[in-house]
């Protein structure tokens, strides 16, 4: 039982991969994907995708906008705006900018529904992303 994996940025494909399991960061929560699942489109939030390959454990850190198609064909394609494997991650940097948007957000006297608000809240997630997938 196999399901193809294909992760897309704007930058181009980075991941093709027949793979057993695939999970995903949802915007409703995390979902599971075996062979033979239901279509679904879900939107991403910013997480961890981890799939497995010939029983090894993979991790990729995925952005907060984007989407995940489920196909009835066995596929699992994935559009985000960004993704980072293990090694790509500079931990400094992801707490460094994940304190400053923290900071930024406690101070911010704006409405939580402006844009402003919700791109602090989207660094945020996308810091926290990147650090989660270095606990993998």
């Amino acid at each position: 039982m196999t399901l193809k994996l294909e992760v897309v940025t704007p930058k181009g494909r980075i991941l093709d991969r027949t793979v057993d399991e695939v999970s995903l960061p949802g915007a409703l929560g995390e979902f599971g994907v075996l062979e033979g699942h239901i279509p679904v489109l879900s939107a991403l939030r910013a997480g961890v995708l981890s799939y497995i390959d010939k029983g090894k454990t993979e991790h990729l850190a995925v952005g907060g906008q984007g989407f995940a198609e489920v196909g009835g064909e066995k596929k699992v394609l994935v559009l985000t705006d960004l993704c980072m494997t293990r090694d790509e991650i500079d931990a400094d940097m992801a707490k460094e900018e994940l304190a400053d948007a923290q900071s930024s957000l406690d101070t911010y006297s704006g409405h939580a529904d402006d844009t402003n608000y919700r791109r602090l809240q989207q660094q945020i997630e996308w810091a926290e992303a990147r650090l989660a997938l270095l606990d993998h």
